[in-house]
């Protein structure tokens, strides 16, 4: 009998600026070996519930669970443990690919392995060739591809991507998505937030649905298929609409 096991909890999340309410109770569980789609339009609350799990931005209320350490109030905690691509990555001026690389490994504790695992993440995404490149001479793309080997760096056991084929050419996509399914298949868990709404269900295990900051739907594609009143064949680019703007879902072939 297996047992499953969250490695990422998230209870009761609320966030607001000013008068804004971004966040209202957003709760959502990630297992081992799992895939969990992040899906919303823009201004939904996906890159803020992002960057609460990761550590980043602490919440009004509610608290964050990897691996059962609370991430708030000391997020430090769980930085090895927590791999983050953020929406529009940030990097060191002037430092290539492979010195960010390595920067992190050592910071990470690496020591004289460092330039070793660095290496060695490079060459998963494709960038080994061009390790030495400063970031500024890279592509959109690559530097997408370099946020995700840094996010990697730690081993970690959670992985959070904010719509992480931006930039990527359709080869690419493809090689994210086989990575992504090789990541599953070692027990990480991971959040996944994209508009590729047909890539999303071709990898996903369940989905959250977001819409001003609230969840409208959740769970594997029957259950949205339920919580949207569509058939039972609709894909999940019609669930998605029904649940969001049910006023303006495709009919389908």
């Amino acid at each position: 009998m297996s047992i499953s096991i969250d490695l990422l909890v998230a209870e009761s999340l609320y966030q607001s600026y000013a008068d804004k309410v971004v966040l209202d109770g957003l709760s959502l569980n990630v297992e081992a070996g799992e895939i969990h789609g992040l899906l919303g339009a823009n201004g939904a609350g996906k890159t803020t519930t992002l960057n609460i799990l990761a550590g980043l931005v602490p919440p009004k209320s509610g608290n964050v669970y990897v691996c059962g350490k609370a991430v708030w109030p000391r997020p430090e905690s769980i930085k090895a443990l927590v791999g983050f691509v953020a929406d529009e990555p940030i990097f060191i001026p002037n430092l290539s690919a492979f010195e960010h690389a390595s920067l992190f490994a050592r910071c990470f504790g690496f020591g004289r392995a460092s330039k070793d695992r660095a290496e060695e993440v490079l060459s998963l995404v494709g960038l080994l060739e061009t390790k030495d490149s400063r970031v500024e001479e890279l592509s959109r793309g690559m530097k997408k591809r370099l946020a995700l080997a840094l996010a990697l760096v730690a081993r970690p056991k959670v992985l959070l991507l904010d719509e992480p084929t931006v930039g990527l050419d359709p080869m690419w996509i493809r090689k994210v998505k086989d990575l992504l399914c090789k990541f599953k298949e070692e027990g990480l868990a991971i959040v996944f937030s994209s508009h590729l709404l047909e890539l999303v269900e071709s990898v996903v295990d369940r989905v959250t649905v977001l819409k001003a900051g609230r969840v409208i739907g959740s769970g594997i594609l029957d259950d949205l298929r339920d919580q949207a009143s569509v058939d039972e064949k609709a894909d999940l680019e019609r669930v998605f609409f029904a649940l969001t703007d049910p006023e303006d879902v495709p009919t389908g072939d």
